[in-house]
């Protein structure tokens, strides 16, 4: 009996090594998509600037009231919402473009002119759409969010968790293939309108051919040409960057028919971002394959 004993705390220990995960960021989060349980957190209920990860919501507001085919006019108000430092894509005042483009220049590339224009289509105003955010937010279940803006650009009433995060990120994965099949996209170009080149035009007057910049993921995860930050099983989903915030991003990956979504906030470079997304994926994924019930967290 005593020889058994000792082996089943061998067993124990080897477990409790292997199952050991290292996560420098200060707020991390990691559920499983199927079950919504979480299997990791760090900080996870503490609010904090989620940059542009607040697309996320932004995108689900637009799919539940948009068509994708649905057509669009940029406003002047919406173009230059957008701070000096903001990335965009260039989208011009008076342009139409479809639902999908907006929405895949907001996911893919982070386009900040791309979320307002879709705010204001959506709710009218920024501040109705806040408030449409906000409410989505609690209806999903979400405890220490405050939205102000449908980007993410730097406020100080603008915050939200990592555990808020991923209620957002799960439900978009399972309720819209659309969303998984944009978030899962490296390159994407919006067309040339007529409004774009006739502006280009009169910009370029000797060009000889309109030109509109191919957007590539934001997210190094899925891009394969990043070979530094890249991770085979990562299904995509949406980064984010201020100066306030520092480096977040709302992680997806699947092997062997598991599905997992990691929430990182505040991490101070690329290189810690991926190291501990792939760090918790990686932890995540052995005890799935070893039927280990001995994770952080709770069924939410």
């Amino acid at each position: 009996m005593k020889k058994l004993f000792f082996i089943f705390l061998f067993i124990l220990s080897l477990n409790t090594i292997s199952f050991a995960v290292e996560v420098d960021s200060p707020r991390a989060i990691l559920i499983d998509v199927d079950t919504g349980r979480v299997l990791f957190q760090k900080n996870a209920y503490e609010s904090a600037y989620p940059a542009s990860t607040t697309k996320i919501l932004t995108a689900i507001l637009t799919l539940e009231n948009c068509d994708l085919d649905e057509m669009v006019e940029a406003s002047a108000n919406a173009v230059n919402s957008v701070y000096a430092n903001g990335t965009t894509a260039s989208i011009q005042p008076g342009e139409k473009l479809s639902v999908r483009d907006l929405l895949s220049t907001m996911l893919i590339h982070s386009s900040n002119d791309s979320a307002f224009i879709l705010a204001e289509h959506v709710g009218g105003t920024i501040e109705s759409f806040a408030s449409m955010m906000n409410s989505k937010a609690k209806e999903l279940g979400a405890k220490n969010t405050n939205f102000v803006n449908p980007n993410g650009l730097p406020n100080t009433k603008h915050k939200c968790s990592v555990y808020d995060m991923s209620l957002f990120a799960r439900y978009a994965m399972q309720t819209f293939p659309e969303f998984r099949e944009i978030v899962s996209t490296v390159n994407y170009t919006l067309p040339i309108t007529e409004k774009y080149t006739e502006l280009y035009m009169n910009q370029y007057p000797n060009a000889t051919n309109v030109i509109r910049y191919l957007n590539t993921t934001t997210n190094h995860l899925i891009n394969p040409n990043r070979e530094k930050y890249y991770y085979e099983y990562a299904t995509g989903i949406k980064t984010g960057y201020t100066d306030a915030a520092a480096n977040c991003i709302v992680a997806g990956a699947k092997k062997d028919g598991v599905e997992l979504i990691v929430v990182i906030f505040g991490a101070s470079g690329w290189t810690h971002l991926r190291d501990d997304a792939v760090n918790l994926f990686e932890y995540g994924y052995n005890g799935t394959v070893l039927g280990c019930d001995g994770w952080d967290g709770l069924l939410h």
